[in-house]
């Protein structure tokens, strides 16, 4: 009886696990679509933030410098204004 109980728990945990990365999964690398500009100023990015009705589309500023985290995003935008200060 016992060895059953525990084998039944031991399943019971594994898929709570199983279930908890794919949660994690879903919402971190597949449901959201990431868009990065590059060097926008910040008028042009509230003014498409403002537009952005949609709760899937994450918009996020990256400056020249910091562009290696761009890898990581879906689309990305750039915008040759010069060098920002």
């Amino acid at each position: 009886m016992k060895r059953l109980f525990k084998q039944t728990f031991l399943l019971a945990l594994g898929l709570i696990i199983l279930v908890a990365f794919a949660v994690y999964g879903w919402s971190h690398w597949i449901s959201s679509t990431r868009v990065a500009f590059i060097n926008y100023q910040a008028i042009e990015l509230g003014q498409i933030s403002k537009a952005n009705d949609n709760p899937s589309i994450k918009v996020t500023q990256v400056r020249p410098r910091t562009s290696g985290r761009v890898e990581r995003l879906r689309h990305d935008y750039g915008h040759g204004d010069g060098p920002s200060t």
